[in-house]
C-alpha cells in the first residue's frame, strides 16, 4: 500500500538553510513519493530507483506537460519537457556539440581561457569563484561547442519572463535581443499578457537567402516555366519546414512576396515583348508559390494531434497542467503507485 508525505515543503523558501535543508531532504526520502501542497500541489519523487522509474516511463510520467513550477505558461524548455519522439529528435540535435568526443578536442582552449581568466585577479590575491571566474569561463566553452564565434558569443544580457518589468523599473528601454540558429529572438507577450519568445528570421539569413533566389532566377530565365516553379515551391516549402514557427509568419509572408516580385521581373524580361499580364500572374503564384504555414505549432498542440484521445495524460491542456489540481486520491495516486 502507498502512503504519501502531505508536507508545506517549499524548495524555493530562503528561509530553509544550511544543515536544514538536508534534514528535510532525508525526512522526504523516508517514502519514495511524497508531496507538497505548495503551487497548487506536486509530487516529490525521492528514490534513485523510482526517479529511474518515471524518468524512463515517458508513457506514465508524461514530462510534456510541464515539469517546472511555478509553471511557465506558454514556455518550453528543450530537451526536458518533451517525451519521445520529441524528446529523442532534440537530443540528435543537442548532443553532438557536447559529447566527450567534442570536449577532448576543446581541452587546449578551456585551459587557456581558465588561465586567461585567472590571470585577471591574481594579482589581487583573493578572487570570488563565481563572481570573477565560473560565470565567465563555462560559457565561453559552451559557446564554443555551439560554434558561437566573436567578441560577443560571451556577452550577457537580461531576458526572460520579468525582462521588460525589470527595465522600465529602472526606466531603460526594451530587452536586446539576440540571434541563434537563424532566429531573431526577443521578448514578447501573447494576447492573454503572457510572456513568450518571439522569433522571428533573422534579417541578415532573410536577405542573403532573397539574393540567392533573385541571382538562380535570372540563371534560369529561359527555363520553362513550370520547372521553375516547382523549384521555387521546393525553396519555399524548405523554408517554411524550418521558420514556420508561430509569430513568424509576417517573415514569411515577406519572403513570399519578395520572391513572387522576383519572378515577376524574369518573367516580363524573357522576350521584349514579354510582359505578363497580372491576371496570368496571379494564377502562376497561387500555383507555383505556397502559402505561409506554421509548421511547428506550440507544443500543447503538437501533443493534441498526435495524442487525439481523451485520456487525462493526453487530453488539451495548459503548461503546468501536470502539476495535480485534485486530491491525492485522484489518478495522479495511481500513477504515482506504479513507481513502489
Amino acid at each position: 500500500m502507498t502512503t504519501y508525505d502531505h508536507t508545506d515543503f517549499d524548495s524555493y523558501d530562503q528561509s530553509i538553510e544550511g544543515e536544514e535543508i538536508w534534514k528535510r531532504y532525508a525526512d522526504l526520502r523516508q517514502c519514495p513519493v511524497g508531496h507538497s501542497d505548495k503551487y497548487g500541489g506536486y509530487y516529490l519523487v525521492t528514490g534513485d530507483a523510482e526517479v529511474k522509474k518515471a524518468a524512463t516511463t515517458p508513457e506514465v510520467f508524461s514530462s510534456a506537460e510541464g515539469i517546472i513550477f511555478p509553471p511557465e505558461p506558454h514556455m518550453t524548455f528543450v530537451p526536458i519537457e518533451h517525451d519521445r519522439p520529441e524528446h529523442t529528435w532534440w537530443r540528435t540535435i543537442m548532443s553532438p556539440p557536447v559529447t566527450m568526443e567534442a570536449a577532448k578536442r576543446l581541452e587546449p582552449s578551456i585551459s587557456d581561457a581558465a588561465n586567461a581568466r585567472i590571470d585577471t585577479f591574481i594579482g589581487s590575491g583573493r578572487a570570488d569563484l563565481v563572481s570573477d571566474f565560473t560565470v565567465h569561463v563555462p560559457q565561453g566553452m559552451i559557446a564554443d561547442l555551439f560554434g558561437f564565434e566573436g567578441p560577443s558569443k560571451t556577452r550577457m544580457i537580461e531576458f526572460g519572463p520579468n525582462a521588460a518589468k525589470d527595465r522600465r523599473a529602472r526606466g531603460e528601454g526594451k530587452p536586446v535581443s539576440f540571434t541563434f540558429l537563424g532566429f531573431a529572438h526577443s521578448c514578447g507577450t501573447t494576447k492573454q499578457g503572457y510572456f513568450m519568445i518571439r522569433r522571428q528570421t533573422a534579417r541578415k539569413r532573410m536577405e542573403a537567402k532573397l539574393q540567392n533566389i533573385k541571382q538562380r532566377l535570372r540563371s534560369r530565365m529561359n527555363e520553362p516555366v513550370p520547372k521553375v516553379g516547382e523549384w521555387l515551391e521546393r525553396v519555399l516549402n524548405g523554408h517554411y519546414q524550418y521558420f514556420g514557427v508561430p509569430g513568424n509568419w509576417a517573415s514569411l509572408g515577406l519572403l513570399r512576396e519578395r520572391i513572387a516580385r522576383y519572378w515577376a521581373r524574369v518573367l516580363a524580361r524573357r522576350s521584349q515583348t514579354g510582359k505578363v499580364s497580372a491576371i496570368r500572374l496571379g494564377r502562376l503564384f497561387r500555383r507555383w508559390l505556397p502559402r505561409p504555414k506554421v509548421v511547428h505549432p506550440y507544443p500543447e498542440r503538437r501533443f493534441a494531434v498526435t495524442h487525439p484521445s481523451k485520456s487525462r495524460m493526453r487530453q488539451l491542456r495548459s503548461y503546468g497542467s501536470v502539476l495535480p489540481r485534485h486530491s491525492p486520491a485522484g489518478p495522479f495516486q495511481r500513477r504515482a503507485s506504479q513507481i513502489v
